[in-house]
């Protein structure tokens, strides 16, 4: 039996070339004594290396062509040349990929040429897409590299079909400047040998066995030759802004990261403003996000090519525009000493999403490239997108920083617990009772800690106020004192399961009739105690 014969009954390139050395393996000790696992393994080794030698054995034997009394072709072995391309005069590719695959035929042609300012490959079929240098000198430098151990000469016609060399797997033509080509063909898989068998198509009756390096290059889609549009690498330190324009609308994400000097606190990182509106806090969550997102920024995923007939397709007719702002470092040389220095220079770079793709991502394209991508990130972008303010408002009540706060008066009914809090130099926080009575620390941190870590439950945007239960008086306040000055938050009625909180103007937070009595009761356990 030749080697193209035994080949026959493996699958064409797709075959699991594992699935029989797995059931080989079998179990691990089926039960055997260790004495006797030991006397089977060294049997099996022994078994293998005269099955191994058999095999080359064979192999060279019987594409010698002797046994069916017919074939004509004879072998060597040693270390041959599959091919000699020279990159220099190259011009020209073609690829013919044919595969079966649960009993249909698929053929995939591709052609491809050396532009004419030779700076790099046209896509025959779309020029307008862009195509990576690195694929087709991958190609060159796999069939270059190759060296066949066994090479068998006087192949007749009939016989290129033990090799399946009549019904090529692949077949590649490379043509070149003077007009000359050489072309390729592979055939069956050698699952012994681990090769395909191979020759020039000018010379069928010679035929080697190539690496599969060479099937890895030339077994190739468009996808895997498409140059991607770069995107620039972000430093959280160089953030500046994200610009959302929908339609009309425009919000636009500035980025603080020691916190907005005008507010309260510098627990929030990124503000939004809405069509020129006042800035609000960005929610921390959504913030940290944005930030990922921001210094991350991928593409997934190539969706389509050629964008001016996709885009329509894909959403991008009318795009949201998102324009990322930063800052980075950039080397410039001193024209009379030649001495480099480091400055900070802008940036902006914009990223237009269409529709949104099955597996939640965004589609995406950049500038005037044909290039349609899935983007990274596009959860994080939807969400700005698309959200309501009251959704990227923060979910926290109130988020102090020690630092920044000179101290708090809690007060539930007639009951109050006024604290002081005093910096000193070396950044330690000094708590006292200001009315001088001994602090209960722990039970303050407990009051303390309660309002601060507690989150809105809903929001007024999806809740109306019942009338029968509203009331201007709060069940519980909170006074805090900063460097700017004072900032008061209520907690009053709002509908019978829930309680509005007021704080620095925002006045939609809700929280839980529980919350709301939670934090009473927290107040009047101090001062019981």
């Amino acid at each position: 039996m030749t080697p193209g014969e035994t080949d026959r009954q493996t699958d064409r390139p797709d075959n699991d070339k594992n699935s029989r050395i797995a059931r080989l393996r079998g179990g691990r000790n089926g039960g055997k004594p260790p004495e006797m696992h030991k006397r089977v393994r060294n049997l099996l080794i022994a078994a293998g290396v005269l099955v191994l030698l058999a095999g080359v054995y064979l192999i060279v034997k019987n594409t010698a062509g002797s046994g069916d009394g017919e074939g004509s072709d004879t072998a060597s072995t040693g270390s041959h040349t599959v091919a000699l391309i020279d990159p220099s005069k190259l011009t020209g590719v073609a690829l013919r990929v044919s595969k079966d695959e649960d009993g249909t035929r698929t053929v995939r042609d591709m052609t491809f040429r050396l532009k004419d300012d030779e700076t790099g490959w046209e896509y025959t079929d779309d020029p307008s897409v862009p195509l990576d240098n690195a694929g087709f000198a991958s190609m060159v430098t796999a069939l270059n590299g190759s060296a066949s151990p066994f090479m068998m000469s006087g192949v007749s016609d009939a016989d290129l079909a033990k090799y399946g060399l009549d019904d090529p797997y692949i077949s590649a033509t490379f043509t070149y400047s003077d007009g000359t080509s050489w072309s390729c063909r592979v055939g069956q898989y050698n699952s012994f040998a681990g090769r395909y068998y191979f020759c020039d198509a000018s010379d069928p009756s010679t035929v080697y066995m190539a690496d599969e390096s060479v099937t890895d290059a030339l077994d190739t889609g468009i996808d895997s030759l498409l140059l991607w549009d770069s995107l620039p690498k972000i430093s959280a330190a160089g953030i500046k802004s994200l610009e959302i324009e929908k339609g009309s609308g425009r919000t636009v994400y500035t980025y603080y990261p020691n916190g907005n000097g005008g507010d309260y606190t510098d627990s929030f990182k990124w503000y939004f403003s809405t069509d020129g509106a006042a800035e609000e806090p960005l929610s921390p969550a959504l913030g940290d996000e944005l930030t990922l997102a921001f210094t991350s920024l991928s593409f997934e995923d190539v969706a389509a090519c050629g964008r001016a007939a996709e885009k329509e397709k894909f959403g991008l007719s009318s795009p949201v525009k998102l324009t990322f702002r930063y800052t980075e470092e950039e080397k410039v040389s001193d024209s009379t000493s030649g001495t480099q220095t480091s400055v900070t220079v802008d940036r902006d770079f914009v990223i237009e999403t269409g529709a949104t793709a099955e597996d939640g991502g965004l589609y995406a394209a950049v500038g005037d490239s044909a290039m349609i991508y899935i983007l990274g990130g596009s959860g994080t972008f939807l969400k700005l997108v698309d959200a309501s303010p009251a959704v990227l408002r923060p979910a926290e009540l109130v988020l102090p920083s020690e630092k920044l706060t000179d101290g708090v008066r809690f007060e539930a009914g007639s009951t109050v617990l006024d604290v002081t809090m005093t910096h000193s130099d070396d950044g330690k926080t000094v708590y006292a009772d200001a009315s001088g009575a001994t602090l209960n620390y722990g039970a303050f941190e407990d009051i303390y800690g309660l309002l601060t870590g507690m989150k809105a439950a809903s929001n007024t945007e999806y809740l109306e106020p019942d009338a029968s239960v509203v009331s201007a008086a709060p069940v519980f306040s909170a006074v805090f004192r900063f460097a700017s000055g004072e900032s008061r938050l209520d907690v009053t009625p709002y509908s019978p399961a829930y309680f509005r909180v007021s704080f620095r103007g925002r006045t939609d937070q809700l929280i839980t009739k529980d919350d709301a009595g939670s934090l009473a009761a927290a107040l009047l356990a101090y001062t019981a105690a």
